[in-house]
C-alpha cells in the first residue's frame, strides 16, 4: 500500500448550502494553507446568526495515483480552532468532479475545537471511489462547522489536508524466479 502524503488544495472556496441562513466564511482561499492566515465564520446557537456555517470546500489536490490503483481510505486533516468552547466540525462531505456529495459514511461531529491551532483528522473508507476521482482537479472535501453554545464563536480554519491511501491493482503477470532475472540481465532470456 501508498499513500500520496499530506495534500494541499489549490483551491478553496466558500459554498452556499440549500439554507440561506448559514454563515459565509471570509477569504475562504486562506485555508489552502498551513501559514497561520485563516478563514473565519462567526456563528451562535441563537438570535439572528444562524448556528452552521456554509460549506468551505477544498478541491484541486493535485493527486497522482496511478491509473487503476484502488482508492483504500481517504483522510482529511483540518487545521482549526475557535474563539471559544461549544464549538465542532460538524459535518465533512466528499467532493467528486466539482460537485459535493452526500455526508461521508463515519462522518461525525469532532470537537470541541479548541482556542489554539489543533488538527482535527477524519478518515473514511471509500471502495467506489477511483484513481481517476482523486486525480481530477474537482476532487476534495466539503467542511461545515457548528456552535453548540449560546454565544457566538468565531471559527478559524487554517488548512484542509487530505491524504490518499492507494494500492496497485493484482500483478497479472507471473512471477520470475531468480534464474531467469540472472539469465536475463546477461541476455541470455
Amino acid at each position: 500500500m501508498a499513500d500520496t502524503g499530506w495534500l494541499t488544495p489549490g483551491s478553496v472556496v466558500g459554498e452556499d448550502t440549500s439554507n440561506s441562513n448559514h454563515v459565509a466564511w471570509t477569504s475562504p482561499s486562506n485555508a489552502a494553507t498551513s501559514n497561520n492566515v485563516y478563514t473565519t465564520a462567526t456563528v451562535s446557537q441563537s438570535g439572528t446568526q444562524p448556528s452552521s456555517t456554509r460549506l468551505l470546500k477544498a478541491t484541486d489536490y493535485g493527486a497522482a495515483v496511478p491509473t487503476g490503483d484502488t482508492i483504500t481510505q481517504v483522510e482529511v486533516e483540518v487545521e482549526c480552532k475557535s474563539s471559544g468552547s461549544g464549538t465542532v466540525i460538524d459535518r465533512i462531505y466528499m467532493v467528486i468532479g466539482g460537485t459535493t456529495g452526500t455526508l461521508q459514511p463515519g462522518a461525525k461531529a469532532y470537537g470541541p475545537l479548541d482556542t489554539s491551532d489543533t488538527a482535527e483528522v477524519s478518515t473514511y473508507t471509500v471502495p467506489s471511489i477511483t484513481s481517476a476521482d482523486v486525480n481530477h482537479s474537482g476532487f476534495g472535501v466539503a467542511v461545515q462547522c457548528r456552535n453548540t453554545a449560546g454565544a457566538a464563536r468565531t471559527v478559524s480554519i487554517d488548512v484542509v489536508r487530505i491524504r490518499i491511501t492507494h494500492e496497485p491493482p493484482p500483478s497479472t503477470q507471473a512471477p520470475r524466479t531468480f534464474h531467469q532475472l540472472m539469465q536475463r540481465s546477461a541476455g541470455v532470456a
